[in-house]
């Protein structure tokens, strides 16, 4: 299988590779690939389709996820194949960008995206939230109904303070978004992705960085939404403007915050009733990703 990168940038090559192949030799090893590398061109060979098609959109996905940073390392590699290697079966996709709701569920959800100005999807992992979400985004900027997509989400510190971790502010904080480039990766492709980064049509970044903006025009994504405090819930509801419209995910069950209340549950207690505000909850009837997901979800609510 024989491929190309683009937009051809000698710097960003060098940080996927790694210092002497690094990074190309990590990935052999772990896709159980071999790949041969000349600049920009790429030949991956394999005696499974499978992997070798999984090998290039990896390197793909790495690839854009360089356009935004100077430095990667074999976590960050890592991170791109535990998530490449999650099923998306959850949801049905027709084409490049568009997704089918599959469960009564999701069908009810994508209903409200369109028909409400801030929507919230509660319910485990696996329920295609931030898939769905993300798709319609895409389709309303397809339609030009907005200009800009956001996509945000809490940066929680698990032991370990962010001033302490190694790398400037940006490189901290990639290893939290890798999981919203792959899903960009798998609806757009990486070269379009990264075109839209720096023409500045999507944005990914920490929940953080909202505070201060007007966001009009533009459809809100904010991911992993429970581990929001109220006062950041009621920081990014309050950025709401012009044209906009918001979707906040979550899973309250995966909360990791420290001795603070999720915004996710205040925000959609306080909220109810609103006309222009629809909760969808989801269930385990609704995880289609692996039928085992469902089995362990329940097991740890009992």
């Amino acid at each position: 299988m024989k491929f190309s990168l683009l937009p051809e940038c000698q710097d960003k090559l060098l940080i996927l590779c790694g210092p002497n192949q690094q990074h190309l030799d990590f990935i052999e090893r772990e896709m159980k690939v071999s790949i041969m590398q000349r600049g920009f061109q790429f030949k991956i060979i394999s005696d499974s389709a499978k992997n070798a098609t999984d090998t290039q959109r990896l390197i793909e996905r790495i690839y854009a996820y360089c356009q935004t940073t100077d430095l990667i390392d074999i976590k960050d590699i890592n991170l791109h194949i535990h998530h490449l290697n999650l099923d998306h079966s959850h949801v049905q996709q027709r084409h490049a960008s568009q997704i089918v709701p599959k469960t009564p569920n999701q069908i009810d959800y994508v209903n409200a995206i369109n028909n409400h100005t801030i929507t919230f999807g509660i319910g485990p992992a696996g329920t295609g939230k931030t898939l769905l979400a993300t798709s319609c985004a895409i389709q309303l900027l397809k339609m030009n109904s907005i200009s800009k997509i956001i996509i945000s989400r809490p940066v929680v510190e698990s032991g370990e303070q962010l001033g302490f971790l190694p790398g400037d502010l940006q490189q901290k904080v990639h290893p939290y978004m890798v999981p919203l480039f792959d899903c960009l990766s798998e609806l757009i492709g990486s070269y379009k992705l990264a075109k839209l980064q720096e023409n500045g049509t999507i944005e990914i970044a920490p929940l953080a960085y909202m505070r201060g903006r007007s966001l009009k025009n533009a459809c809100i994504i904010l991911d992993e939404a429970q581990n929001s405090t109220p006062s950041q819930m009621k920081m990014l509801l309050t950025r709401l403007a012009d044209n906009s419209r918001m979707i906040i995910n979550g899973d309250i069950q995966q909360i990791d915050l420290k001795s603070k209340q999720s915004g996710l549950i205040d925000a959609s207690t306080r909220l109810v009733g609103i006309d222009e505000i629809k909760v969808v909850q989801f269930t385990t009837k609704d995880v289609m990703r692996h039928p085992l997901i469902t089995k362990i979800i329940e097991a740890y609510d009992k």
